[in-house]
């Protein structure tokens, strides 16, 4: 019960504060303050304390205090006002998004006499940036009035203008555990928002609406968590528009997010949402210009566009965030792959992270018809060579162009009436079952056939083509193969394949006709030859072929007859050619070591070889004349 009255001037050192209590301050930063400048003068007596002037300094930072804080009628009234330099405070506190900017609070404070405190006034914060990994986010100002006491903290009016957006709002806090928020949202630009935060998007929309939370900080997690947003998206104009409402409640109790009847327009596309995120979530899109889609992905052009048709999906969205399961149906109409015209595609579809399925496929053009259905295995959303995989495909009354460019292929040079049939099962890295193909009255990279027809069977590490063959006209190759591979690998291993032709028309072969006009002669091919196939590509261990041409004409002159034969013994190729080519004598007699670099001797006889007719045939235009005789070792 005394009096007590004091005038403190003083520097006090920011390395003691920090030792005395342990602060984890940053002292060695750039501009940082070293020392607290304090000038007080107070009387503290029997229930009043009364401040004559307090003035603390920080850097750049600065409060001052006077008046009554406490009397005995509990009315007293300490005027203060305080301004904060953000950057320094920020880099003495060592606060990773090195906040900027200024912060000013004048208001008053009073105790009664059980020491319970209030506080009033008003607080400003102008021009605040916080950096964000490599993005500054700036140009954030905040205007509150507020309300402090013991059990409750209250921001009135509260105005934050950022990202070019106003966001009004009222909060409380009681007992520094329960919390209320209701605000409002206005003007948010989310293209210029997205920019600011270090994205770029390509649509924009203006966001408005009310944002209400509230909960309790003293319950674990978010359990205690409600909130509502009611968001309307009017059109922006920097970008593709988009326009819509979110309407989401999410309630922590049920750590679950609801969506009621929320939906977004693009210019050419509508998705409508409802449902709940970790239960159930319906989506429902349509679109008549995939590009509103595909726009999100920079620099990637559609492959597939529609052409007067419509994208239609639904899809339903179950289980858990970290864990999703999707399911639905794709239908689409009028649409173009590698500039072929397609009149529908439809298929069901379901995913998670252990598996995928296809059924019900569907595809038409004319009088194509496809279907298709398959499943595979997934680990995390990726497969692996152990997981299952099964497909089952047909196609019937197709034209190969179709095919190819639902490959993703260009259609130009190839054409005939396809039908094929698959049946796959098994594993990624080891699929087993059979397909099979046949086209007729087709072409190949422009060269025109009659009937092609493979067989292609799968079995444990081991794919046989049993029977390959093309026919066009009287002519007729005919090829069989297989391929030994290890376990969950295409990459490598032994490959056999028998290539077989009867009497083949030069004049017949369209590639020839290009590159040689007027060609003409008949040639057959009969070859064996296996191998190992690597990553590096392929070396041939075993080689059998004949070769002969008959009566071949290049540009309207005879150049006769040739024969070649190459067989192998071990790791060698011997080989023996002879030709009458224009006229001339022509023997070899050789051999290739099947080892790396293929080392080659040859021992070879010429006679009377025209030099202007090889090179005619070369379509070398050099003025040479004579005939070449000679041997070579």
């Amino acid at each position: 019960d005394r009096d007590v009255t004091g005038v403190q001037t003083c520097a006090l050192p920011i390395s003691d504060l920090k030792n005395a209590g342990n602060l984890p301050l940053a002292l060695n930063g750039r501009e940082v303050p070293a020392a607290v400048d304090l000038d007080a003068n107070a009387t503290v007596a029997d229930n009043v304390i009364q401040v004559t002037g307090l003035r603390l300094g920080l850097g750049h930072s600065n409060v001052e205090a006077s008046g009554t804080l406490k009397d005995q009628t509990g009315s007293g009234s300490l005027e203060f006002k305080a301004q904060l330099a953000l950057g320094e405070l920020g880099r003495l506190a060592g606060v990773a998004a090195r906040p900027e900017g200024t912060v000013a609070l004048n208001g008053t404070a009073k105790m009664d006499a059980a020491n319970n405190y209030q506080v009033g006034g008003n607080i400003s914060a102008r021009n605040v940036s916080v950096q964000q990994g490599a993005k500054r986010i700036g140009g954030i100002d905040l205007l509150s009035a507020f309300h402090v006491n013991p059990h409750r903290v209250d921001l009135e009016g509260a105005t934050v203008r950022g990202l070019g957006a106003e966001l009004t709002a009222n909060a409380s806090l009681e007992d520094f555990a329960r919390f209320q928020a209701d605000a409002n949202l206005r003007r948010l630009d989310l293209k210029s928002a997205a920019h600011l935060l270090g994205q770029e998007i390509p649509y924009d929309g203006i966001a408005s609406g009310p944002i209400s939370a509230q909960g309790d900080l003293k319950a674990p997690g978010t359990r205690s968590l409600a909130a509502r947003a009611q968001l309307a998206i009017a059109p922006g104009r920097h970008g593709i528009p988009v326009a819509g409402r979110i309407n989401a409640n999410y309630t922590g109790a049920l750590d679950n997010i609801e969506l009621l009847s929320s939906y977004l327009v693009l210019p050419h596309s509508r998705v409508d949402v409802s449902g709940s995120i970790g239960n159930r979530l319906n989506v429902a899109l349509t679109s008549r210009d995939l590009r509103d889609l595909l726009a999100a992905v920079p620099g990637a052009a559609p492959p597939v566009t529609l052409n007067g048709g419509t994208l239609n999906l639904n899809a339903a969205v179950t289980g858990r965030l970290s864990a999703p399961r999707i399911s639905g149906h794709l239908a689409m109409d009028r649409f173009v792959v590698e500039s072929r015209n397609f009149d529908t595609v439809a298929a069901d579809f379901q995913a998670a992270s252990t598996g995928a399925s296809v059924a019900n496929g569907s595809v038409s053009r004319g009088t194509m018809q496809a279907q298709f259905q398959g499943s595979v295995g997934l680990r995390d959303w990726k497969p692996l060579p152990n997981d299952p995989v099964a497909l089952q495909a047909s196609v019937r009354k197709a034209d190969l162009a179709d095919v190819m460019a639902l490959a993703g292929q260009p259609g130009a040079g190839y054409a005939g009436a396809l039908t094929a049939d698959a049946n796959i099962n098994g594993t990624v890295g080891d699929p087993q079952g059979s397909a099979s193909l046949q086209i007729v009255n087709g072409m190949l990279d422009n060269q025109p056939f009659d009937n092609l027809q493979a067989q292609v069977n799968l079995a444990d590490r081991l794919v046989t083509v049993p029977s390959a063959s093309i026919t066009s006209g009287t002519a007729k190759v005919d090829l069989t193969a297989d391929f030994h591979h290890p376990q969950d690998s295409f990459s490598t291993g032994q490959l056999h394949a028998h290539v077989q032709s009867n009497q083949v028309n030069l004049a017949q072969i369209r590639s020839v006709q290009q590159q040689q006009p007027g060609t003409a002669g008949q040639v057959q091919l009969t070859a064996d030859v296996t191998g190992d196939l690597t990553p590096s590509g392929f070396t041939a261990s075993h080689v059998d072929a004949d070769v002969a041409a008959h009566a071949v004409r290049f540009q309207g002159q005879d150049y006769g007859d040739l024969t070649a034969t190459a067989r192998t013994s071990g790791q060698t190729v011997n080989y023996n050619l002879s030709s009458d080519f224009a006229g001339s004598s022509v023997r070899v007699n050789g051999n290739t070591q099947l080892t790396t670099g293929y080392p080659t001797t040859a021992d070879a006889n010429i006679a009377r070889l025209p030099i202007e007719r090889v090179l005619a045939a070369a379509k070398q235009d050099v003025p040479a004349k004579g005939t070449l005789t000679g041997d070579r070792k």
